[in-house]
């Protein structure tokens, strides 16, 4: 009971620390706002910058949102002693992940999906990939000692992440 609990603290502090390395988003999603209500205020919008690019600007900075919540939350699952697989990789999977969930889920034609915005998909499935991965990297240790002994170091990660990565995205 007392290990589930310190887990369950563990993800709450990296899920904070994950949303607290957001802050500098916050600030430039609220610069943008402010500039945007100042130029309508004015009436200083132009050829150049119209108010429905304005619009779109908004929609492009609310929409990166949920990746960036996906990255953070993988960059800091992997920083932690949660998981010890490769942070690049990690995080590639969880985006892959998320986006074809995304596209899934809500039925969305791929030539008309531009942004993702579920954001609990954007948390769980980080957790979810990290969790899985981890505990795959630990069963296979044993696997990896004995490639890394019959062939190269760099084709034996390659074979130790592609089946997870392989296993982990169909599931």
């Amino acid at each position: 009971m007392i290990l589930i609990k310190n887990k369950f603290l563990e993800i709450i502090n990296i899920l904070r620390a994950s949303f607290i390395s957001l802050v500098p988003y916050y600030v430039l999603y609220s610069t943008v706002l402010l500039l945007i209500e100042i130029l309508k205020h004015f009436n200083l919008f132009s050829s150049f910058f119209t108010l429905e690019e304005s619009h779109n600007l908004v929609k492009l900075v609310v929409g990166l949102l949920p990746l960036l919540v996906n990255i953070s939350i993988s960059f800091h699952l992997t920083n932690s002693h949660f998981t010890s697989a490769n942070r690049f990789l990690t995080i590639i999977l969880s985006l892959i992940i998320y986006l074809c969930v995304e596209l899934i889920v809500f039925g969305i034609n791929i030539e008309k999906y531009i942004l993702p915005q579920s954001m609990i998909f954007a948390i769980l499935i980080p957790l979810v990939v990290n969790f899985l991965l981890s505990n795959y990297l630990k069963i296979s240790k044993s696997y990896q000692e004995k490639l890394n002994n019959s062939i190269s170091n760099n084709i034996a990660t390659m074979l130790i992440y592609i089946i997870p990565f392989i296993l982990i995205f169909f599931f």
